[in-house]
């Protein structure tokens, strides 16, 4: 994990050029502006394989030739369908000044049609089906169209007292868009509450629906979102959303990728065979997890703590503005999450 950071230097996917006055511009919302006048893109370089460590190094030296996506793409969905796995009320959290922060996350990956993302994302789905095949079949969803709807999933519901097996209601849930442009959608329209409802349970906050005098309540949200967008939606959607300056945007970590090679007949890799290693390390460690019975501090080495003091010091004393610096002023959190 240690060298994937080092790795990606926490670098946005989008890069500006030196034309910040358009970006001053664009905060105004003057979509006439071509977005293309002052969104640049950079050949993103991918993580070199021998940097790629643990199981999640494994899996992506493994996947990776048997797939059209970049390793970047394999190994932040991995971990990002791991994390939203671990067994709910036995994760790990850090503090972040005097609250608990666990570690769902929010991952947009962007690139064209051709990148591999939903390729290498049903690929990933199909080598965890043989760790959790309950998570992915009962915890995975596509179709939250409100934040009553959202809350609804999540909500409370206490166990039955007369039924000794009974257990309180898992609170995980993946919600898998691979077409983010339409929960940018759904998230801006007048009166839809789902992009307050998602900033809260980024940040682990309960979410309360008080409808016609009835309170719907979910504790402890343990939400997760990966999505993708291809550049094209996405610069389409800066034009006419606040939803990227009114902390939305920035509660998701983007990456922007390319594809790496061309499978015209598709990888040549099977399941559970080729990843059985892998499988066997990722069930013990949820095991291991579920074994606690609350949740549990993460522990963090010194040699992490001195690259992010470093970096958070550049970050603090940069003057960067705009569409950027909106979107990565969770940046800390993110880093922590990964």
């Amino acid at each position: 994990m240690e060298s994937f950071k080092e790795e990606v230097d926490f670098v946005n996917p989008i890069k500006p050029n030196d034309k910040y006055d358009k970006y001053d511009k664009f905060q105004k919302n003057e979509s006439n502006i071509s977005l293309n006048s002052y969104i640049s893109y950079d050949n993103p370089e991918d993580i070199d394989e021998s940097k790629l460590t643990g199981i999640f190094g494994n899996i992506v030296k493994k996947m990776y030739p048997n797939v059209e996506s970049s390793r970047i793409t394999i190994l932040i969905q991995s971990m990002a369908i791991f994390s939203s796995m671990l067994p709910y009320g036995k994760g790990f959290y850090y503090y972040d000044g005097s609250y608990k922060t666990f570690l769902n996350e929010f991952i947009v990956l962007v690139g064209n049609s051709f990148s591999g993302k939903g390729n290498s994302f049903n690929n990933i789905r199909a080598l965890f089906k043989h760790v959790d095949p309950n998570f992915l079949d009962k915890n995975i969803t596509r179709n939250i169209q409100s934040g009553e709807s959202l809350v609804y999933r999540l909500r409370d519901e206490e166990p039955d007292p007369n039924d000794p097996y009974a257990v309180e209601k898992d609170k995980r849930l993946l919600l898998y868009q691979s077409e983010f442009s339409d929960l940018l959608t759904v998230s801006g329209r007048e009166f839809n509450t789902l992009s307050s409802h998602i900033r809260n349970a980024f940040d682990g906050e309960d979410l309360e629906n008080n409808t016609k005098g009835s309170l719907i309540k979910a504790s402890k949200p343990y939400l997760s979102i990966i999505g993708h967008i291809t550049p094209s939606e996405l610069l389409n959607k800066f034009s006419n959303q606040v939803n990227f300056f009114n902390g939305f945007g920035n509660r998701f970590l983007w990456f922007y990728i390319e594809g790496s090679k061309p499978l015209a007949r598709g990888g040549n890799h099977k399941f559970p065979d080729t990843y059985q290693k892998e499988i066997d390390d990722l069930n013990f460690a949820i095991k291991k997890v579920s074994r606690n019975e609350n949740d549990s501090e993460l522990i963090i080495n010194s040699e992490f703590y001195e690259k992010y003091d470093d970096w958070y010091q550049k970050k603090w004393n940069s003057k960067s503005s705009g569409v950027l610096d909106s979107l990565s002023q969770r940046d800390p959190k993110h880093i922590w999450k990964l």
